[in-house]
């Protein structure tokens, strides 16, 4: 009997210690580096791009996802009625394709999307050569200063997650 109990407190004390689980913490953003390919073609490290050429976003962070919201792209639908003229609705003008973070907090409508970026191969956080899907044009195809999000987000273990947001500028030339 002595030993029955010393069995079962030893097995709660081991179901104590490795049956709980950590809770998910909020991931961390530590860095957001922008590149372009150099006269070589190895990535080298910029704070302003060029209007036309591929542009590199490299996020570190301990993110489960990350994604990228370059508020390059903004494409607004026109009138049935007024070609000239953008389509309105309740909520302002309508989208039909934009990447701009702001924007879709303002106006959660369709066309509006971040990009899911890729894992980098150190698993230290997350790249994404931006372009423009649709076309499979560089991203920033005009001169002038853009606000860069991102979203990191951690999964959990119980289906729960959390996000973490950071912003950062870059200037096309």
């Amino acid at each position: 009997m002595k030993k029955l109990k010393t069995l079962t407190i030893i097995i709660l004390i081991f179901a104590a210690i490795f049956g709980c689980q950590k809770e998910t913490s909020i991931p961390v953003i530590s860095d957001i580096s922008f590149s372009m390919k150099d006269s070589n073609g190895r990535d080298s490290l910029i704070t302003e791009g060029v209007a036309g050429k591929l542009l590199k976003i490299t996020v570190k962070t301990d993110a489960s996802i990350c994604v990228a919201w370059p508020s390059g792209i903004r494409d607004t639908l026109k009138s049935q009625v007024n070609p000239a003229v953008d389509s309105l609705d309740i909520h302002g003008i309508v989208m039909r394709r934009c990447d701009d973070y702001t924007v879709y907090q303002q106006e959660p409508l369709t066309g509006i999307f971040g990009h899911v970026m890729q894992s980098l191969l150190d698993m230290s956080g997350f790249s994404l050569d931006y372009m423009d899907e649709e076309t499979e044009d560089p991203g920033y195809l005009n001169p002038g200063t853009y606000t860069v999000t991102i979203v990191a987000t951690k999964d959990g273990y119980d289906g729960g997650y959390k996000s973490a947001t950071a912003n950062k500028t870059i200037i096309i030339k």
